[in-house]
């Protein structure tokens, strides 16, 4: 674990799109919040989740997270840059991961590597797609704590170079907007799961002797 990392989820957008409360949409055992923070706890010293809308949803979901402290965005109708704002003024990481709360599919080792990647941005890259979650530096902090809330952090990082991590991890890409990207998404979820589930059974199951006989 890196302790000169902290994560940022943001999650204080109104779901407009999806036609419900998308935080809470499941994957298995987990709700889409709480899939992205679990692909991301290990890295993290700590974690800052921005809440807005539906700020007492959000709390009953983050609740046995241990590392993970809520600030709540009041000016959240302005958009996930005044989110990234709030929570960039908790931070006291040399270090940021950021993501939006709707990404349930990037895995932990993909995390993993990101973190161990030197640079004052380090970005996913997926088939020539840049994704999330990325990481950067302090020196950006604040940069992003003055520009006006009508911005979005394309608009900061655009002015800088970037180290990409080529990865074949599709969750890197893999948001929730809409009801049909949830549908895609649980389908990958699903389908990883029971690669999971089978890779265990080849594991754990006995060698049959009479298959080492010529």
């Amino acid at each position: 674990m890196a302790s000169s990392l902290e994560g940022l989820v943001l999650a204080a957008g109104l779901s407009t799109r999806s036609g419900s409360y998308k935080m809470e949409l499941m994957f298995g055992e987990s709700s889409l919040l709480q899939q992205c923070i679990k692909s991301i706890y290990a890295e993290c010293s700590r974690i800052i989740v921005v809440c807005g809308y539906n700020s007492g949803k959000v709390q009953e979901l983050v609740q046995d997270f241990k590392k993970v402290e809520l600030v709540r965005n009041e000016s959240y109708e302005k958009g996930m840059f005044s989110s990234l704002k709030t929570g960039l003024m908790h931070v006291s990481s040399d270090k940021l991961l950021i993501t939006p709360g709707d990404y349930p599919l990037f895995r932990q080792s993909t995390v993993h590597e990101l973190a161990l990647t030197r640079g004052s941005i380090v970005i996913p890259v997926y088939k020539s797609k840049k994704g999330h979650p990325i990481i950067i530096s302090k020196t950006l902090y604040p940069e992003i704590l003055m520009s006006p809330d009508s911005y979005n952090l394309r608009d900061i990082l655009k002015n800088h170079t970037f180290v990409p991590v080529q990865t074949d991890d599709v969750g890197v890409v893999s948001d929730v907007d809409t009801m049909d990207d949830y549908y895609i998404c649980l389908d990958i979820f699903k389908k990883r799961a029971d690669e999971e589930k089978a890779k265990e059974e080849q594991h754990d199951s006995p060698v049959r002797k009479d298959t080492l006989l010529p």
